[in-house]
């Protein structure tokens, strides 16, 4: 655009005119009247013909747009390769996905670029249409006309195919926010699957813990039940030994009482195990001890 104005501009110095200083009032000239002034003792031909270069510019910004979202979905199909392939652990998990968001971040700048670029040829396109509508209206029953009409034709398909274009880059970022919430999701059941097997082998190892701890109590427990039947069975001897003494001391007198005293005295001979006497006591109270234990 601001390559046709120069031109405008430069073709009365070329015939020969002087340039006239433009005032406040002409700076704030109509559109209509800004281009009447610039076909001005100007041949027809040129002018459309510079109205048509106008297009062309329109039309390679849309190509260049297109090609930045070309290499925008190459982009794309890259991370959504590099996403397949993040199989092997959660943390090669976290670096695929840390590099898909890296990528997700350039293919938005690559999208807001590329929407910028399809703004500007719009923008240029509606200034080229209100352009083309007041030739359309000045050359009239001219046999330009036709010309005009392919010229309005062309910067319609130019809008077409910059909408396409915006629709297209919008679709391929929602595939890649889709890659990226699949890779997440992924992740984290690999996390839940890894919580649930140490869960599994910890419980495995507290029931092994929990029968060891059994087994133990079931056998200190069947040792002071020995250790009992043991002191009873010492209480049941020193109760005989003392039956038969008291015994030999009634009806012995002289005979029995001599072959007692003759012999080793239960004093002499030992006195019973102090345990015997307070084992039951001491049996339970371990008893209740190990109960404890637990």
């Amino acid at each position: 655009k601001a390559k046709a104005k120069g031109k405008a501009a430069a073709k009365p110095a070329e015939d020969g005119e002087e340039a006239r200083p433009k005032g406040k009032a002409k700076a704030k000239a109509s559109l209509k009247g800004q281009i009447l002034q610039d076909i001005e003792n100007r041949n027809v031909d040129e002018v459309i013909a510079e109205v048509m270069a106008e297009i062309k510019n329109c039309e390679q910004t849309i190509a260049d747009a297109e090609s930045a979202e070309t290499a925008a979905e190459t982009e794309v199909m890259k991370a959504q390769t590099n996403l397949a392939e993040a199989t092997v652990g959660v943390e090669e998990a976290k670096k695929n996905e840390e590099i898909a968001l890296g990528r997700l971040r350039d293919l938005k700048v690559t999208k807001a670029e590329a929407a910028r670029k399809a703004q500007a040829a719009e923008d240029d396109k509606v200034e080229t249409a209100k352009k083309l509508k007041i030739l359309e209206l000045e050359f009239e029953g001219r046999d330009q006309k036709v010309q005009l009409e392919e010229a309005k034709r062309k910067a319609q398909e130019a809008q077409e195919a910059a909408k396409k274009m915006l629709e297209e880059s919008k679709r391929k970022e929602k595939e890649a926010a889709d890659a990226l919430k699949a890779s997440r999701a992924e992740q984290a059941a690999k996390e839940a699957q890894a919580l649930q097997e140490h869960a599994e082998a910890d419980k495995s190892g507290a029931a092994a813990r929990k029968d060891k701890k059994a087994a133990d109590k079931a056998a200190e427990k069947e040792m002071q039940l020995e250790m009992k039947h043991i002191d009873s069975a010492r209480l049941q001897r020193d109760k005989e030994r003392q039956q038969k003494l008291r015994e030999a001391m009634g009806k012995g007198r002289g005979k029995g009482l001599k072959a007692l005293t003759d012999g080793s005295s239960p004093a002499k001979r030992g006195a019973p195990l102090p345990v015997a006497e307070t084992a039951p006591e001491k049996v339970a109270r371990v008893g209740t001890a190990g109960d404890d234990v637990d």
